[in-house]
């Protein structure tokens, strides 16, 4: 049974409206038929005990009604009933169990008072791996009693990385390091093994409690699989927390003389008894993305400095998430009530709230804490713990003992998270509407033709209505949580405009197909914008009640006079160069790099250099030091290059230029420096940077194809993702009857001149044992047999399969329309980050292969590869051996991996990494599938020779592949053709360069 129907039985039964959108019939309608309900409810409960994994969405509304325990059944780690293969070890003093590689699950009986609803709390401590977050999968009896349940995250704690020995006077962080660079040096993250607390929680905020697992009265066996990393468990607890109690009750177990007062002292005089802490300053953090940042858009900021970057703040985008948490230690000199004040911006998200919990020495003190609101406001402001607005506020105390204590605030989705969840579940049922509409329509209907949707899809109209009062309960939530009718309000209200509209009249859906989609992706959208909520603090202060609030900001003279030292240091600072190191001395070497990416990626390059600087000497003791500069290092470098104003090496570098470059005479060969780290790669990603007997470039970045699918389509219509062509039709014919289309992208918007599909044209020609060129380089291959089969059955996919030559993949793969599409690997990022109401919904594979006689599948395909260049100008100046091993350092598995995590831990999943070094790759924090699917294509990976004359055989392919589109020749003809004007060229090309 569909789940949208079960959902909606589920809501019937449990009267839980408010959870559920029912989408088979309206949202009033009642079954007529008690056996039909009878089924219906059978068949929910087959669900739920059967072998296949239901949503927690499901599950969860299933089980709203059942009692939630309050308390807690304990079991210590090491007393498990089974396991793998047992093992225990002792950290910090305390014994656990312990999964690793070695012993891959335990398990643990238990036994329960009543049947309940139970949550699971672990106490754990992290053990060396990879320093990814370390994942587990809950098994109830036997069974994943839900698909959220696998894979569950359980954080790496993380703590800045500070040589306090190269910190000046007067600040936290670093700030000039071995180059001269006067920005604050943001410190790499390592981690703070200890012994935490963590309940099992969704991290997309979509629940505001942690899962919960039903159990019936009686003995059962909970076992955890370790999916990632490795961990020890002293104490697993089975249960819920009892309630915080209110404020008011709270505060009355306390009397007059726990209140700590200064007794006239202001803020920040001598005898104040506060205690102020800068945020940026962390005792430890459970994100590796949670690190210091900038903010110099106001002089009250501290530390603050108009002309460099401080580290003066944390959070802004990076402290969003679901669960991540930030926690400080504050000593105060006597013990008693105090409350609680923090400078906080929050105009990150228009309109909307930003929602902490907080908790002091590990506990929520009291209800009020668990939804901190921070409100959006253009500028700082001195946010206090209290009810009220400043005039009237009523402040809410905390106690803190004598000495050390510890303070958190945990990013929750708090209030939202009920709109959340609905969101999620409508944009869901919607895609399903969407993709019923469209098997009957196509994605481009005939806007005169009355397709009788009525007819053909019976509860279209039931559905549209339903999704559309659905809309409406959540508008009005968000409506009453934001007191706005703000961008959120306003984007569910258009959704629930469009459907109405659609709805009272289906006869215009096939001219306002357009309009339902766009609908669809503005909810999509709006999971992320309402999950996401950043906040950003300077710092936190605990005051004795008595103390004035400190001022948020420090006047308008002051904001003034900062204004004008930034626009003063904007002309004397060059924003274009990441470190500063310009001059030689007698035991220093200075080598120009030139990178072309954004400043974080260039700080991060800079940072490395600092930290690996005991490894970059040469063989006679001169340090290397990095002048690294962002300049273009396509057109740019070239021309400055022949005009001998280029740099000594440059990173980042396209796979056709180094060739181009070598046969001007502009570089040096690195073939005696690949032989260190060879290994570290595969073949084919040194391919490209051959030319005439030598490597003229080191691999950085290498990118290919892999198969995307969605996994609920895929199971809906029974379809297994495909390995070989063959099977790939037969899925894409399958696909194409219910108007659902498949993705092989052959237009690249961002150069039409030449065919992204020209992929797809070597998939085929590899698979088969073709080539581009002869083996001396001199000529092209493309007039065998195996070439003109290639060639033809690319074309077939546009010509006769009719697949569409450009269309955005995102948007379509997350409508539903486009259910399979074979894309960059590195695709994954955008899908992961942006379409977050599709995680757990998809998933990559293999491209499809070709069977070979002996019955195995080729796999494969070429890739695009970058490269970091040597260049002549580091021979004039005599630094050739500097240059080479920053190079060489460069390129290495290490350095690969740290750039790589720290990329990662800056800019987020979106901005993950995709490094040549296949060692380097082993350390970014896919899952154990993911990964594995990528290397196993990586492994059938080829690249072609570059080669003089080169740049004509892509335009040449592309113009001989469009012009059998257009019907002005055939395959072969035009490839024939085409393939002379090529072969001129480079005959051409080599008579230039001396080849012949």
């Amino acid at each position: 049974m569909h789940k949208k129907f079960i959902c909606f039985a589920l809501s019937l039964l449990m009267s839980v409206s408010c959870f559920c959108a029912p989408l088979s019939v309206s949202a009033t309608e009642q079954p007529a038929d008690n056996t039909q309900l009878n089924n219906e409810t059978q068949a929910i409960v087959e669900l739920l005990e059967s072998d296949e994994y239901t949503s927690y969405y499901d599950y969860y509304s299933h089980y709203t009604k059942a009692a939630t325990y309050r308390g807690f059944i304990k079991v210590k780690g090491a007393e498990f009933s089974g396991a793998d293969k047992a093992k225990v070890g002792t950290y910090d003093k305390v014994t656990g169990a312990v999964l690793d590689e070695t012993n891959e699950w335990i398990e643990y009986k238990i036994t329960v008072p009543e049947d309940a609803k139970y949550g699971i709390e672990i106490d754990y401590y992290q053990l060396p791996d990879k320093e990814k977050d370390i994942e587990i999968t809950v098994v109830v009896d036997g069974k994943v009693p839900y698909s959220e349940a696998k894979q569950i995250s359980l954080p790496r704690i993380w703590d800045d990385d500070i040589n306090s020995e190269n910190v000046a006077e007067g600040y936290y962080f670093e700030t000039n390091d071995s180059n001269g660079n006067s920005d604050d040096i943001r410190p790499s993250q390592k981690e703070k093994p200890m012994w935490v607390t963590r309940e099992l929680i969704n991290i997309r905020g979509l629940y505001k409690d942690p899962y919960q697992f039903y159990l019936t009265k009686g003995t059962h066996t909970i076992r955890f699989n370790l999916d990632r990393e490795a961990v020890a468990i002293s104490e697993v607890r089975f249960g819920n927390k009892q309630n915080a109690p209110a404020y008011d009750e709270y505060i009355k177990q306390f009397n007059e003389n726990d209140y700590v007062y200064n007794n006239g002292v202001a803020y920040g005089e001598e005898g104040d008894l506060s205690v102020t802490v800068q945020a940026e300053q962390t005792f430890y953090k459970n994100n590796i993305t949670l690190y210091a940042t900038t903010d110099k858009s106001d002089a009250s900021v501290t530390p603050a400095d108009a002309a460099y970057a401080r580290l003066n703040t944390i959070g802004q985008a990076n402290w969003s998430t679901n669960g991540d948490e930030l926690v400080w230690k504050f000593n105060v000199k006597k013990a008693g009530l105090y409350k609680l004040t923090m400078r906080a911006h929050q105009n990150f998200n228009a309109g909307m709230k930003s929602y902490r919990t907080l908790k002091v020495n590990g506990e929520v003190p009291f209800k009020e804490a668990e939804n901190l609101k921070f409100e959006y406001k253009q500028n700082w402001y001195m946010y206090t713990l209290g009810e009220g607005k400043k005039e009237d506020r009523k402040d809410y105390y905390i106690y803190l003992n004598e000495g050390d204590n510890l303070i958190s605030l945990t990013c929750t989705t708090g209030e939202m998270s009920e709109v959340l969840r609905d969101i999620q579940q409508s944009v869901l049922d919607l895609n399903e509407i969407y993709r019923q509409i469209i098997a009957v329509t196509s994605t481009q209907p005939d806007v005169y033709r009355d397709y009788s949707l009525e007819q053909q899809i019976p509860t279209l109209e039931d559905d549209l209505w339903a999704s559309k009062k659905f809309i409406d309960k959540t508008a009005k939530k968000i409506f009453e949580l934001t007191g706005t009718d703000g961008s959120q309000a306003s984007s569910v209200n258009y959704v629930s405009q469009i459907l109405g509209e659609l709805a009272a009249d289906p006869y215009i859906i096939p001219e306002r197909l357009s309009s339902l989609k766009d609908a669809i992706e503005t909810l999509g959208n709006l999971i992320s914008t309402i999950s996401k909520l950043a906040l950003e603090l300077d710092y936190l202060a605990v005051l004795p009640v008595d103390t004035e609030d400190p001022k948020a900001g420090k006047g308008i003279l002051n904001s003034a006079k900062y204004t004008w030292e930034q626009l003063i240091s904007s002309f004397t600072v060059d924003y274009n160069v990441a470190s500063d190191a310009t001059n030689s001395s007698e035991d220093t070497e200075v080598v120009q790099v030139w990178v072309n990416t954004g400043r974080d990626q260039a700080k991060i390059i800079n940072r490395l250099v600092g930290d690996d600087a005991d490894k970059l000497v040469t063989s006679d003791g001169k340090k290397i030091s990095i002048h690294l500069a962002l300049v273009d290092t396509g057109a740019t470098l070239i021309r400055a290059t022949l005009a001998g104003k280029g740099p000594d090496c440059a990173l980042m570098i396209g796979e056709d230029s180094p060739m181009n470059l070598a046969a001007r005479g502009a570089l040096l060969p690195l073939t005696e420096y690949k032989a260190g780290i060879e290994d570290q790669f595969y073949p084919c990603a040194w391919t490209p940077f051959w030319y005439n007997g030598e490597y003229y470039a080191l691999p950085e970045t290498q990118s290919f194809d892999v198969m995307f699918y969605r996994t609920d389509i895929f199971e809906e219509m029974g379809l297994e993702a495909p390995k070989t062509w063959d099977e790939f039709y037969k899925v894409m014919e399958i696909l194409q009857n219910s108007n659902l289309i498949v993705g092989i992208p052959e237009v690249d918007s961002a150069n039409a001149g030449v065919s992204a599909g020209i992929k797809t044209f070597d998939k085929f020609l590899v698979q088969n044992g073709g080539t581009y060129y002869n083996s001396n380089l001199s000529k092209t291959r493309f007039t065998d047999e195996v070439a003109y089969k290639a060639f033809e059955e690319w074309v077939e996919l546009y010509s006769k399969y009719g697949l569409d030559r450009s269309f955005d993949f995102y948007s379509r793969f997350r409508t539903g329309e486009m259910p399979l599409s074979i894309q960059m690997y590195t695709a994954y990022n955008q899908l992961k980050t942006a379409a977050p109401e599709l995680n757990g919904l998809w998933t990559i594979a293999p491209i499809p292969g070709t069977v070979q006689e002996d019955g195995s599948i080729d796999i494969s395909e070429t890739s695009i590869v970058t490269g970091c260049i040597l260049l002549k100008a580091a021979e004039k100046k005599g630094i050739t051996e500097a240059a080479s091993i920053f190079l060489s350092w460069w390129a290495s598995a290490d350095t690969q991996a740290a750039y790589a995590r720290e990329l990662e831990a800056t800019l987020g999943i979106a901005a993950r990494y995709h490094p040549a070094n296949k060692e380097a790759f082993k350390s970014l924090a896919w899952t154990d599938e993911e990964a594995a699917v990528i290397t196993e294509q990586w492994k059938s990976v080829t690249v072609m020779n570059e080669i003089p004359g080169n740049y004509v055989l892509k335009r040449s392919i592309t113009s001989a592949f469009r012009n059998v589109i257009s019907g002005k020749n055939t395959a072969r003809r035009a490839l024939t053709i085409y393939n002379t004007d090529i072969n001129d060229e480079i005959t051409r090309k080599r008579k230039e360069f001396g080849l012949e």
